[in-house]
């Protein structure tokens, strides 16, 4: 698991909430609620924190 999830950092996602960013960390607790930095402030959200936030698309 740790190469599947290493190769998804840099990686272009969407959120559900229309928010894009890039992935910069995974959690390797909780492989599906990484740490993203988002597009619009540059600022970081951390997904494990975020129960109504998740990942819709990979771009």
């Amino acid at each position: 698991m740790k190469d599947i999830s290493s190769t998804a950092i840099g990686r272009r996602i969407l959120l559900n909430n229309n928010q894009r960013g890039e992935i910069v960390f995974i959690n390797q607790n909780d492989l599906f609620k990484p740490l993203i930095r988002l597009d619009e402030n540059a600022s970081f959200l951390d997904l494990s924190e975020k129960n109504d936030l998740y990942i819709a698309e990979i771009l």
